[in-house]
Order: C-alpha cells, then sequence, then structure tokens
C-alpha cells in the first residue's frame, strides 16, 4: 500500500461507516404504511434483511477502526465495531419505536449483533488464512 493510500483509506472506510448508518437510520424512518407487506412465505424476511444490512454495517465498521491511525483503536478493532454496531442497533430500535407504525424489537437488535459478529467472525478466518500462506 502506498503512503498516499494509507493516509486516504481511514477517512473513506470512516465516511463509508457514516453513510452506511445514514441510509440504515433512513429506513428506519419509514412510516409502517411505507414498508411493503410481507408475504406470508417469508414472514422473517425483516431478520434477513436486519442481518444483510448489520453484516455489511459491521464490516465497513471493522475496516473504518483498522485503519485508524491511532494504535489504541486499531488494536482493538475487532471490539470497537461489536460495541458500536450493537449500541447503534440498540439505537435504532429505540428510533423505530417512535415511527408511525413501526415498533421497538429486541429480537432485531439480536439479529444486529449476531450480524455484526459473523461479519467480523469471517474477516478475523480470512486474515488468519491469509497469514498462514
Amino acid at each position: 500500500m502506498t503512503e498516499r493510500s494509507s493516509r486516504f483509506l481511514p477517512g473513506l472506510f470512516a465516511f463509508l461507516a457514516l453513510l452506511y448508518a445514514i441510509v440504515i437510520f433512513s429506513l428506519s424512518s419509514l412510516s409502517g404504511e411505507d414498508i411493503p407487506a410481507l408475504p406470508p412465505t417469508a414472514p422473517q424476511a425483516d431478520k434477513l434483511a436486519h442481518f444483510a444490512l448489520y453484516a455489511g454495517f459491521g464490516v465497513v465498521l471493522y475496516l473504518a477502526f483498522s485503519q485508524m491511525r491511532q494504535e489504541k483503536i486499531t488494536d482493538n478493532a475487532i471490539t470497537l465495531t461489536l460495541v458500536v454496531g450493537t449500541v447503534y442497533g440498540i439505537t435504532d430500535e429505540v428510533h423505530q419505536y417512535f415511527v408511525p407504525g413501526r415498533s421497538m424489537d429486541i429480537v432485531d437488535v439480536l439479529v444486529d449483533f449476531l450480524a455484526i459478529l459473523a461479519a467480523v467472525g469471517i474477516i478475523v478466518l480470512v486474515k488468519k488464512m491469509r497469514q498462514s500462506e
């Protein structure tokens, strides 16, 4: 990696994490009427959507934290990703409580956490596989 790209990447990943958080917030701001009804054949589609969104969020959060210049942050990128992602998921559910036609769901928070955990787990696994080559 060149010096220029190593200076550019932390800001890019932080921007992507912020953008991702804004997208999640925007989707959570949709009223219950604005969300298409789930077909009876896919009753848990909202949980799959949560998992996909928060797995992606976990990836960009990890990339943002792991590329920071502060050693304390990069050394704790996994923990920070799990904590920040989960806290964001909790605040997202609290926010939905105040959106007409939406509700707060603790299961969604659990799915969000598991998605972030899975994303971080895959990242760690890939890094270990690359190191063993």
